[in-house]
C-alpha cells in the first residue's frame, strides 16, 4: 500500500535504515531494494543523507535525485524524497532550493517530507 492510502486508514510506523556510507555500492543498493521488494516494502524515503568529513559520501549517487533516479529505475516503489520548506542549509537561495526539489520530482519522487510532516506534493504551495 502506498503511503498517501495509508493515512487515510490506519497509524503507521517507520523504520530508518543507515548503511554505512564508506562501503555502500550500487551492488548494495540492488540487494537492497530486492529484499526491501520481497519483504512487502512499498514505500522508500530516499535521502542523500549528511556529508560529513568522515564518510563523504556515495560517490555513485552525489544528489538524492541521483538515487531516486535509480530507485525509480530499478523497481516500481513509491518513493519520497526530503524538502525543506525554509530552505536547506547547503542551498545557495530559496530558488535553487526549489530546483533540487524539482529534480527530485522529476527522478521519481512522488511525496515529499519535511521535519514537521508529510506532505503531498499536490499540497505543496512552489
Amino acid at each position: 500500500m502506498k503511503t498517501a492510502e495509508l493515512f487515510n486508514n490506519k497509524t503507521v510506523l517507520s523504520f530508518e535504515v543507515f548503511p554505512p556510507k564508506r562501503t555502500a555500492s550500487v551492488e548494495t543498493i540492488y540487494e537492497t531494494l530486492d529484499e526491501l521488494k520481497v519483504s512487502g516494502i512499498d514505500n522508500i524515503l530516499a535521502l542523500r543523507g549528511d556529508v560529513s568529513g568522515e564518510f563523504g559520501g556515495f560517490s555513485d549517487f552525489k544528489y538524492a535525485c541521483d538515487l531516486i533516479s535509480f530507485i525509480k529505475k530499478q523497481s516500481d516503489f513509491n518513493i519520497l524524497a526530503a524538502c525543506y520548506p525554509e530552505g536547506h542549509m547547503e542551498s545557495k537561495s530559496t530558488v535553487n532550493d526549489i530546483r533540487n526539489l524539482k529534480g527530485k520530482v522529476d527522478a521519481g519522487a512522488s511525496q515529499c517530507v519535511t521535519q514537521e510532516s508529510l506532505m503531498p506534493l499536490n499540497k505543496l504551495l512552489i
